[in-house]
Formats: structure tokens, C-alpha cells, sequence
């Protein structure tokens, strides 16, 4: 780990991105705030951006460096300018849930985002006037990214499906790509355009071939728990990963070798596929019934404990059949 982890937000952070000179960082958190942080000095640059109503879920700069998109629970989008932290324009409107995900063009003429809507907005940065909405995934879109040639957009979805879209028509480019047997929850282009990562809560990764919509070898597996984020390295040759297991690995794309594995971030490990809440140690801390286990994984949550049982009362959660 080069430096100390960077404190400032007051609750999870959701979403990070440098930008493209290389000397900033972003973050969005659900505390609702946005902030700017110097790559060299780890210190925050300015006061947090604030507008959203909601927590923010992704952010993204432009290419030029001077802005940066932002999505949220607020079913909005927002446009801020990099140096002053000032909301650029009215909000994107268009979505009706949550905005999971937001990316800018390559030209940074337009703006993209997907939402729990179902749907794929195409914004135009200048305006912020909707250009089209792609419709075609049956559950969340969790991730989206153009490709950097700047021809498609990857969408990836609960639905367990990763689509292609045609960038100037919003038109469909592939058939669905489908081998994930879990929620899709990032997707990632390489720099070459030529691939495309995909990693699902299924603990696994899979790299698709652009042109011909296979999947290239194996998935790539070796994970405990769903993996959150994924992204090529410049030459397009490896793959960095993150997991719900609090590990960052390094893939080999053309052998799908695990090459690196850090670890170093702590906490709890989040609902297991039994529904246990284990601590990091692996020991046993709670259980949680099926209906509630995404807003754990998912979503912040505040347990309440006046309904909690343990010991040998646990089989009081259910009564008659009935959950209390």
C-alpha cells in the first residue's frame, strides 16, 4: 500500500476514479458528499461537492479533467465543475430508481448511466438534454463503461447478463452475453477496446471477446465472496480485481493465471451464501433470512436488535411459520 488510507468521508464510500492527468482522485459516498483528493498528498482539495439527496454511487471525470458526473439514489445525475466543486447545470433527469452507474464519452461530449430502472441513459454533456434511453436488461444495471474507441457501451445487470450497444445509435451490437450465474456487478473495457471484464457476486470474472460476443477461456475464479470491481491495466494484458472478501488480485488475461493477491483492507465479511454474517476471523456473528440479505450486501443499513435472538432462543425468529 503506497501511503495512508484517505479519511474524510463520514460514511461508506461507493465509488472512485483518478483523473486522467493522473493528479486527482475522486470519491462519492453515501454520505451524500463528493470529494477531491491530491494523488501526492493524500490530502482533500477544497470542500466536499454537495447537492445530492441521496447517496452517491458512482463518479466519474471527464477526459479533459475539468468535470466530473456523478450518479445517486436520488435517481439523478449531477455535472460539477473539478476546480470549484459548483453543480454545473440542472441535474440529468430521466431515471426512475437509483443510479448505479455513470461514465463519460471518450470526446466527453456525452454521458452515460444505468440505473435500477432497468434502463441505459445517453445524455448530452452540454445540455444535459436526454438523447436515448436503451432498454432491453429485465433487472438493475449495476455497471456501465464505453469502450475507448468510443464505438459501444457494456452494460452488466442483475440480470446476469452483459449487452453491447452500438455508441451512435444506441442500438443493440450483440447478443446478450450470458455465463454468470449471479448478479453482474462491474464491467470494464480494455484500453484496446478489444475485451471486456465482466465480475458478478458469483465469484467469478469472465473476459468477453468484443467482436465475436465468446467468452475468452475460463471464468476466473479463486475468490470467497462476490467480486465488486474490475479493471485492465494500460496495455490491456492483466486485469486488477476487487472482492467482497477484502482482497485485490492481479490476472494474467491471456494465461488466466492469478499472478498478485493484496490484502489489506478489514471489516466484516458481508453475507455469505448461507446467509451468515461472519467476522473477519471467520467466526460465525449472525444470520440473516433470505429477504433481507441484498440490503446487507448492498445498501447501508442500521441493525435494530430489539428482535434479536441468539443461544438457544434463535428459532424464535420464526413463529407459526410466519416471520416476525
Amino acid at each position: 500500500m503506497i501511503g495512508k488510507p484517505l479519511k474524510g468521508h463520514k460514511a461508506k464510500v461507493n465509488s472512485v476514479a483518478f483523473s486522467p492527468n493522473g493528479m486527482w482522485l475522486v470519491s462519492g459516498s453515501y454520505d451524500k458528499t463528493i470529494r477531491i483528493w491530491n494523488v501526492k498528498s493524500g490530502k482533500t482539495v477544497g470542500n466536499p461537492f454537495e447537492a445530492h439527496t441521496g447517496a452517491i454511487l458512482s463518479v466519474a471525470f471527464s477526459p479533459g479533467n475539468n468535470y466530473i458526473v456523478s450518479g445517486s439514489a436520488d435517481k439523478s445525475v449531477r455535472l460539477w465543475n473539478a476546480a470549484t466543486g459548483a453543480s454545473v447545470g440542472k441535474p440529468f433527469e430521466g431515471h426512475t430508481d437509483t443510479v448505479s452507474s455513470v461514465a463519460f464519452s471518450p470526446d466527453g461530449k456525452t454521458i452515460i448511466s444505468g440505473s435500477e430502472d432497468k434502463t441505459i441513459c445517453i445524455w448530452n454533456a452540454n445540455n444535459h438534454e436526454l438523447i436515448k434511453q436503451l432498454k432491453g436488461h429485465t433487472d438493475y444495471i449495476e455497471s456501465v463503461a464505453f469502450s475507448p474507441n468510443g464505438e459501444y457501451i457494456a452494460s452488466g445487470s442483475y440480470d446476469m447478463t452483459v449487452r453491447i450497444w452500438h455508441a451512435l445509435t444506441g442500438e443493440p451490437a450483440k447478443k446478450p452475453f450470458q455465463v454468470h450465474t449471479d448478479r453482474i456487478t462491474c464491467v470494464s473495457f480494455s484500453y484496446n477496446s478489444q475485451l471486456i471484464a465482466s465480475g458478478s457476486y458469483d465469484a467469478s470474472i469472465c473476459i468477453w471477446n468484443v467482436q465475436t460476443g465468446e467468452i475468452v477461456g475460463l471464468p476466473l475464479r479463486g475468490f470467497n465472496y462476490g467480486i465488486t470491481s474490475v479493471a485492465f491495466s494500460p496495455d490491456s494484458s492483466n486485469i486488477v480485481s476487487g472482492s467482497q472478501d477484502g482482497t485485490t488480485c492481479l490476472w494474467d488475461v491471456q494465461t488466466g493465471a492469478q499472478i498478485g493477491k493484496l490484502v489489506g483492507h478489514k471489516g466484516w465479511n458481508l453475507v455469505d451464501s448461507d446467509g451468515w454474517v461472519r467476522q473477519g476471523d471467520g467466526n460465525l456473528l449472525l444470520w440473516i433470512p433470505v429477504e433481507y440479505r441484498e440490503y446487507i450486501i448492498y445498501k447501508s443499513v442500521t441493525f435494530d436488535f430489539s428482535r434479536f435472538f441468539h443461544g438457544s432462543d434463535w428459532q424464535k425468529v420464526y413463529t407459526h411459520n410466519v416471520h416476525m
